[in-house]
Formats: C-alpha cells, structure tokens, sequence
C-alpha cells in the first residue's frame, strides 16, 4: 500500500511541477514530506511484516510450537464488514484473528470462508506472537 501511495505521489508530483526547478518553495516541499513518508514508511511496514513472517515460517519448519487438541468453545465469529476479531478457544488457549488485520498465520474467518465454528474438533500448532497466539497449523478433525 505504502509503495503504491508513493508512486501515485510521484505521479501526481511531477505533473504538479513540484519535483521542478520553477515550482514554489511550498509546494516542493510538500511533494518531497510525502514522498519521504510515504517511502520510511513503507519500509517500516515491510520490516516488521517480513520478520514476524520470517519468525513463523521458521518456528514451523523446526517444529518448534506447541500443540494444542480439543473442541472449539466460546467461538465469536467476525462480521462480514469486519470491525472486530474472531476468537475462539481450545482448552483455555485463546485464539483472535481477522481477515484485516496483518497476521503472519491462520487468518480466514468464518464470514469469509473459514472453517471454524462452535463444537468443531481440532488440532492447532501455534506460537506465541506479540498480539497473541498465531495459529502456524490447524488439522480438522473428521
């Protein structure tokens, strides 16, 4: 998102005459804050995505994340529209995610697609992450 707000900056920029020798001095400036934000923050994003998806893909390649097995309980489904998280539970781990919020694991919800609900059966590989546990594993039973 960032990459394309800072394209679409450069283009409406340079059309503007901003990145110009001519243009006035308070619109250049403009043009180069947002570009420079745009740009930091972009890279920023990236960062801190790529490593907690760096630190999942590497957690479930060395099987290094706990288990759980049991029924899901307390199941809260998201709304179509989002807004909120889904959670659920399997013996006392809680689970939260969403379909729009940036998660390096399991995120479909059931408004969605997912295939979560209240009574289902399952087998979770998780680890711990900084907003809670991040579902690496999910096996349904039959």
């Amino acid at each position: 998102m960032g990459l394309l707000l800072f394209i679409i900056g450069l283009i409406v920029f340079s059309r503007a005459g901003s990145f110009q020798r001519t243009s006035p001095v308070g619109t250049k400036v403009k043009g180069w804050v947002y570009m420079i934000f745009c740009f930091l923050w972009t890279v920023v994003v990236f960062t801190t995505t790529w490593s907690s998806y760096q630190k999942a893909v590497q957690a479930y390649r060395e099987g290094h994340y706990q288990t759980v097995e049991g029924t899901v309980q307390d199941f809260v489904p998201m709304p179509y529209s989002g807004h909120a998280l889904e959670s659920f539970n399997v013996d006392g781990r809680i689970f939260r995610y969403s379909d729009y919020v940036e998660n390096p694991g399991f995120c479909q919800t059931r408004s969605h697609g997912g295939p979560i609900h209240e009574g289902l059966r399952v087998r979770i590989g998780y680890i711990r992450g900084t907003l809670g546990n991040i579902i690496l594993k999910l096996e349904i039973a039959e």
